[in-house]
């Protein structure tokens, strides 16, 4: 695993995926020694830029949507089904495409880490999955919802927040508790990691609730922080 970039905890496993540039395999690991104990291989999709995963009850979702230039007209999730990846006799499956995009983007000329249209977030709430923009300019996260059904969609935009970091992941428990993963540069300083925790908010609009700030400590010894994934414990686990 070179470059974990999503987390998602199902069935007694921990799951996790590599970032852009690698195969698209997903990883069972062993939670107290990291051990690779299974790899899972999507036989109809490639790793254009896998960010984030995701469960409802019966599908994991791989976010493809890392976006760092700003100019990707194929961002999607893909849906597989947990009796697929659970199967212990293949280990090679296949997923369904969620294609989007975002109603307020006009801009796709290519700017490396100049977007406010990256995204390596999302999570599985209220019959819809919920998209986190990874914002380099604003330092801002702006929230989407899109259906989980196979297709092509516009997404629908909801609200922003003032994050004050790149937002890398997000998670929700069954009791409704969020976290925001992220990281930020101050300064000439190395990248300080931080998450967000949102409770108490109504409906769908996620940021109009309580919200604290937790402040991780340094990239530079903990690892960039990239995904995260909170039990209904409000117990976590970070990569």
């Amino acid at each position: 695993i070179r470059e974990t970039s999503g987390l998602v905890f199902f069935s007694g496993e921990l799951w996790t995926i590599n970032d852009s540039g690698n195969p698209p395999e997903l990883f069972r690991i062993e939670t107290t020694t990291g051990k690779i104990l299974r790899k899972t291989t999507l036989a109809n999709s490639v790793n254009t830029d896998w960010e984030s995963l995701t469960q409802d009850d019966s599908s994991v979702y791989v976010g493809d949507f890392g976006n760092n230039y700003g100019n990707r007209r194929n961002l999607c999730i893909l849906n597989i089904a947990k009796t697929d990846i659970l199967d212990s006799l293949n280990d090679t499956v296949k997923a369904e495409a969620i294609f989007f995009t975002y109603p307020d983007q006009t801009d796709f000329d290519p700017s490396l880490n100049k977007t406010g249209f990256d995204c390596e977030a999302f999570f599985y709430y209220n019959h819809s999955l919920h998209i986190f923009t990874k914002d380099w300019v604003g330092l801002k996260t702006r929230h989407y919802t899109l259906p989980t059904e196979a297709g092509k969609y516009q997404t629908v935009f909801v609200e922003q927040f003032e994050a004050d970091g790149l937002i890398t992941d997000a998670s929700i428990n069954n009791q409704g508790n969020i976290v925001l993963l992220g990281y930020k540069k101050s300064g000439s300083r190395f990248w300080d990691c931080f998450c967000w925790t949102l409770s108490g908010y109504s409906n769908n609009y996620l940021f109009n609730g309580n919200a604290l700030r937790i402040e991780l400590g340094s990239a530079f010894n903990l690892g960039q922080s990239e995904a995260i994934v909170i039990n209904a414990d409000n117990t976590a686990w970070l990569s």
